[in-house]
C-alpha cells in the first residue's frame, strides 16, 4: 500500500513541515468504444452505475461522489462519404476518500469493475505547512 504521495514539491512524511493528508481525491473514469453509439453510452453508464454502487457499499457518501465529465465523440474514416468507425464515451468520477485504510482496495476494486483511467490521485490537508 502507498499511504502518501512520493511528491518532490513538498515535505514528505517523517520530515519536518509534513501534515498527514486529511483526504484522498481519486479522478477516475472510464473510456467505452463499439460501432453503436446506444452500446458505448451503455457499457460506459454500466460501469459508472457499478462503480458509484461500489463506493457507496464502502461507505463513501453521496456528496463524495461526483461526476467529473462526460464526453462522446464519433471516430470516423474520411473519404467520398463519411463513415463513423466507432463513438467513444468518456465518463470520469471525481471519489473523496477519507478512511486512508480503505484507499488501496477501493481502488483495486474500481479497476476490477471496469475503470480504466486514473488520471490522478490528489493527497489533501486542511493544515497549512509550517515553515
Amino acid at each position: 500500500m502507498l499511504p502518501f504521495p512520493d511528491a518532490s514539491n513538498g515535505p514528505r512524511p517523517g520530515t519536518p513541515g509534513y501534515r498527514r493528508p486529511v483526504f484522498y481525491l481519486l479522478h477516475v473514469g472510464v473510456e467505452t468504444r463499439d460501432r453503436s453509439l446506444l452500446e458505448a453510452k451503455g457499457a460506459n453508464y454500466a460501469v459508472i452505475a457499478k462503480t458509484t454502487q461500489y463506493c457507496k457499499e464502502r461507505g463513501i457518501p453521496d456528496q463524495h461522489l461526483q461526476t467529473d465529465y462526460l464526453q462522446i465523440r464519433p471516430y470516423a474514416h474520411r473519404g467520398n462519404q463519411i463513415n463513423i468507425n466507432y463513438y467513444e464515451v468518456e465518463q470520469c468520477l471525481r471519489i473523496i476518500i477519507e478512511d486512508f485504510s480503505q484507499y488501496e482496495d477501493i481502488l483495486t476494486k474500481l479497476l476490477m469493475l471496469g475503470i480504466n483511467q486514473v488520471h490522478h490521485i490528489e493527497y489533501r490537508s486542511t493544515q497549512m505547512q509550517k515553515h
